[in-house]
């Protein structure tokens, strides 16, 4: 995502990241500022290295309250916050944080046609380089021992790709 972001434009990325292990990917990849979460105010402090504005678009990949929360914070003024993780349960939204800031919020589960286009042009460009961020390849049949388990229990985890080759 940092990497398109860059390919894309953007002129600041931050990234909140617990893990040591994906903030060090996060680096590599073009982050401007990477933050772990666990005793730091992300938006305090992503507020401070943006010139106190906030930011202009805040993704939450994680899908949970706090980082929620943090993202709608680390907006500035007619900020967009964009939920692209899968949510368990209801979430509460603060509506006065949207109203008098004029912010949006926006869910995406799927990328568009010209999206995917516009990806697959840049990887053969050059523009966006992946093959570091693939940290397993496995078999259909061990996708959730070995895929969907791992990306949650193995902070170490980036990308883990399906091999149809494989058995």
């Amino acid at each position: 995502m940092r990497r398109v972001l860059k390919a894309k434009g953007a002129s600041f990325v931050a990234v909140s990241e617990p893990s040591e292990a994906r903030g060090e990917i996060a680096r590599a990849c073009g982050a401007d500022l990477v933050l772990n979460p666990i005793g730091t105010d992300v938006p305090a402090a992503v507020k401070a290295a943006n010139g106190g504005r906030g930011v202009h678009v805040a993704i939450d990949c994680a899908g949970t309250q706090r980082t929620l929360d943090a993202a709608v914070a680390a907006t500035g003024v007619q900020g967009r916050i964009v939920e692209v993780a899968l949510m368990d349960g209801r979430f509460a939204l603060d509506v006065s944080a949207f109203l008098f800031l004029e912010r949006t919020f926006t869910g995406s589960c799927c990328f568009r046609t010209q999206d995917l286009a516009d990806v697959l042009v840049a990887l053969g460009e050059g523009r966006i380089k992946v093959d570091d961020l693939v940290t397993a390849r496995i078999a259909l049949k061990d996708v959730v021992g070995k895929g969907l388990k791992a990306l949650r229990e193995e902070v170490h985890h980036v990308k883990i790709l399906v091999d149809l080759s494989l058995e």
